[in-house]
């Protein structure tokens, strides 16, 4: 745990990020003037579209260093690499920006630049996918997932799907007597793919898949 040296009461952080032509610096400024009026670090990410983790870690070196952190350290020699300790807020937040993607992707250069701003951490594009295969996450295919689709409705059918064949039965008429005939139809077109995106190894995520497309309809059942 951080034992602050510094405090937000310290300083006017509104006022100084008026004036503040770094944007690096007047951005680190406003999280932390909305740090300084109580509010929480989910709702400061998300008046500044930034990842919780980048409000955390400016809190965190502004309790350390103070105004000085506003700024970036000029480093001499090899540049750094991401520590062993960043590892898994890293994967979370390659993960958390590849679900705002919307079925898009995170690209070698977008999670390069992600290690760059959050972590002060340089790679090469080549050094970025060394570093994913490393820490154990995988480019693979996603599954698609319709815009409209409510994993939680599609769970509760399947898990009382009997019960709710039982309560609609004749009392006379057993369940072994029924046959259950499921109908569906399905449009036959063209239409968009998924793409490959970055994700835990082992782990296959959904992500919506454009839908609209001109088609044929075909109709079927079975049972």
């Amino acid at each position: 745990m951080t034992i602050p040296i510094h405090n937000l009461e310290d300083h006017d952080f509104g006022k100084h990020s008026k004036t503040e032509s770094n944007p690096r610096a007047r951005l680190r400024l406003l999280i932390l003037h909305q740090y300084s009026m109580g509010k929480a670090t989910n709702d400061i990410a998300k008046d500044l579209c930034i990842h919780p983790e980048t409000a955390r870690r400016t809190l965190k070196r502004y309790y350390e260093r103070g105004l000085e952190s506003l700024y970036d350290r000029h480093r001499r020699g090899r540049h750094s690499k991401l520590a062993e300790a960043d590892t898994a807020a890293f994967k979370a937040m390659i993960v958390s920006e590849q679900e705002k993607r919307a079925g898009g992707r995170l690209t070698g250069k977008d999670i390069q630049q992600l290690a760059k701003e959050h972590y002060n951490a340089h790679y090469t594009v080549n050094g970025i996918y060394e570093l994913l295969k490393r820490i154990d996450m995988s480019w693979i295919s996603a599954r698609s997932q319709h815009p409209k689709a409510d994993p939680q409705a599609q769970d509760a059918f399947k898990k009382n799907f009997i019960a709710q064949v039982k309560a609609s039965l004749p009392t006379d008429v057993s369940l072994d007597q029924v046959d259950i005939w499921f109908q569906d139809e399905t449009r036959i077109g063209q239409q968009g793919s998924l793409t490959r995106v970055w994700h835990y190894r082992g782990g296959r995520p959904r992500l919506i898949k454009q839908q609209q497309f001109h088609s044929a309809y075909l109709f079927g059942a079975f049972w």
